[in-house]
């Protein structure tokens, strides 16, 4: 039985969140790409990949730099929303460790 997008997107969650970055990587197809255009021009944190070996790589690159914050995430406001296609799943959660990382709470 396939997995629901709710399902795939916990899965995901929990693999970025355990700074996991070949578990991240298999989740694409070998030319996936990654893509979070909201993260503004500068950061440290990927915008684009291309490729599961480029995603693996980008995303193992990011999480070693922050290979010291050690700090437990805490997920509350889990939201996913399917595409009519099922090929696209756009999600939203609210992370805590990010807000500190910013400055709020």
């Amino acid at each position: 039985m396939a997995a629901t997008p709710q399902e795939v997107y916990r899965r995901y969650l929990w693999a970025t969140l355990t700074q996991n970055a070949d578990a991240v990587a298999e989740m694409f197809t070998v030319d996936g790409v990654f893509q979070a255009p909201l993260v503004p021009a500068g950061q440290a944190f990927p915008r684009h990949l291309e490729g599961r070996e480029q995603i693996r790589t980008g995303l193992a690159e990011y999480y070693h730099r922050w290979a010291g914050d050690q700090q437990q995430a805490g997920l509350a406001g889990l939201t996913v929303n399917e595409e009519k296609s099922r090929s696209v799943v756009v999600g939203g959660a609210h992370d805590r460790r990010l807000q500190r990382i910013r400055g709020r709470d």
